[in-house]
């Protein structure tokens, strides 16, 4: 049974012996994930909202500002999330399968032309790696104002149910600022020269008052600061708690964030053997794999100090 104070973190056999090696947690850009609508959710939401068809009413106005911004086709995020993916499920067999045991499908199949198979060595020899969820919150942020601007650690929500309820609960803390703003000497000061924007085939001209561009904006950041903890509901099973490490795209440059050879980014976190509780060795993890590690040198983490169990699927299930 999984314990309440960790989260769990699927790994294959190969990417398992690169965290000992180098004794760091790879976060890499949420966007590029199999999931194509990673961090789309409120987004995609706000594109589909229709606009108020209420010109005078402050509400209507302030509204349609927001989501017109979305809209617009040269919208694009201010942060970039990079992320790493944990679960409150430990040894589960659907994040063994998804997770640890990863089947190109590109491989020719030795039998026969023209079909394809997978590689008779692949197999559930990965790793579940139980993280101590205090420790990673206060590794994650130690990073703030270092190598990143926020951090968050917090499961994902799923459906659009919960995401259009978001959205508004937003919208209404964005607009009651607005309003209260409204009524301050500071609030009807006007920071930049009205824009224009046609609705319903009329143009009308907003007046960018402070009490207008301030709450709006903030509402624009906390979009896309949330984004990355809204997933569709194909993906509820897996029970994902979510680290992110937010970055303003502004100050990629300032926290040196690199990219792999496919022009990722990405920011290899140190971790330490006191953040681990244990590990599951996977289903098919042998003799084979420990000696393999075994044999490894110079690793940051030692294998043989940390606790482990096998998984309930050991002798169990096979991958051929």
């Amino acid at each position: 049974m999984a314990n309440l104070n960790n989260i769990y973190h699927y790994t294959s056999f190969d990417k398992f012996k690169c965290i000992l090696q180098n004794g760091t947690l790879r976060f890499k850009e949420s966007t590029q994930s199999n999931d194509l609508l990673d961090t789309k959710g409120l987004e995609n939401a706000l594109k589909q909202m229709k606009s108020l068809k209420s010109k005078d009413n402050e509400f209507a106005t302030f509204i349609n500002f927001v989501i017109d911004y979305f809209k617009r086709e040269q919208y694009k995020t201010h942060y970039t999330s990079l992320v790493s993916c944990f679960s409150l499920n430990a040894d589960s067999r659907l994040l063994w399968d998804a997770y640890t045991i990863h089947r190109p499908s590109n491989i020719e199949c030795a039998y026969e032309k023209n079909k394809f198979c997978f590689p008779s060595n692949l197999k559930y020899n990965g790793v579940c790696i139980a993280f101590k969820k205090d420790k990673i919150k206060s590794l994650i942020n130690s990073y703030v104002k270092k190598a990143c601007d926020k951090a968050f650690l917090e499961p994902i929500n799923y459906g659009k149910g919960i995401i259009n309820s978001r959205i508004n609960d937003y919208l209404k803390k964005a607009a009651l600022d607005s309003f209260k703003m409204q009524r301050t000497a500071e609030g009807q000061k006007s920071s930049l020269p009205p824009i224009y924007m046609d609705i319903f085939s009329k143009t009308y001209e907003f007046k960018l008052r402070d009490s207008l561009i301030i709450p709006a904006l903030k509402f624009i950041f906390t979009i896309e600061e949330r984004s990355p903890f809204y997933k569709h509901e194909f993906w509820k099973e897996e029970e994902e708690v979510r680290a992110a490490l937010l970055i303003h795209n502004g100050n990629m440059k300032t926290y040196r964030i690199p990219q792999d050879s496919s022009g990722t980014k990405y920011f290899d976190v140190p971790i330490s053997s006191d953040c681990i509780d244990y590990i599951i060795l996977g289903p098919e993890f042998g003799d084979e794999e420990k000696k393999e590690i075994l044999n490894a040198n110079n690793c940051k983490l030692d294998f043989s100090n940390i606790k482990q169990t096998t998984s309930i699927g050991t002798g169990v299930i096979v991958s051929k």
